[in-house]
């Protein structure tokens, strides 16, 4: 019998983190429960990380980025968890939290790692310095 997928979304993850609701809260510890225990996978676009470190950051909860990097990477590396660009996110987690750049910033910079050297071209060159990645304004390399 083949293993149940379903794709979840970003409330999905962050309602499963912060457990601040009455029903939505045992509901996804009961969907993450059985996804350990091998009865569903969950998979998780790279995407929906991205959202979740811009949700968990908001004012509204205020987790810090090395927070936000911890909790999203031991969710993800979860028994049960499967997701596009693993390693990339990983990675980009881990940058997130330690340089403290927007996510995104250092999703970018992993992925584009990951197909070799091409520059980024952008107006961020503070956030890309701190990734060490090659970076260019747009009048650097308008041809």
């Amino acid at each position: 019998m083949r293993t149940p997928t379903v794709w979840i979304d970003t409330n999905i993850i962050v309602r499963f983190i912060t457990a601040d609701h009455p029903i939505m809260t045992p509901e996804t510890t009961l969907l993450m429960k059985q996804a350990e225990d091998g009865q569903v996978i969950l998979k998780v676009a790279s995407i929906v990380i991205a959202e979740c470190c811009w949700v968990l950051q908001s004012s509204h909860y205020q987790f810090s980025p090395s927070d936000i990097a911890g909790v999203l990477t031991s969710f993800i590396t979860a028994n049960g968890i499967e997701m596009d660009e693993k390693d990339i996110v990983i990675h980009a987690l881990d940058r997130y939290g330690t340089t403290h750049v927007d996510f995104i910033d250092a999703y970018l910079a992993e992925h584009v790692k990951s197909f070799g050297s091409e520059p980024i071209v952008t107006y961020n060159t503070k956030d890309f310095q701190k990734l060490n990645v090659i970076h260019h304004t747009p009048s650097q390399v308008i041809f």
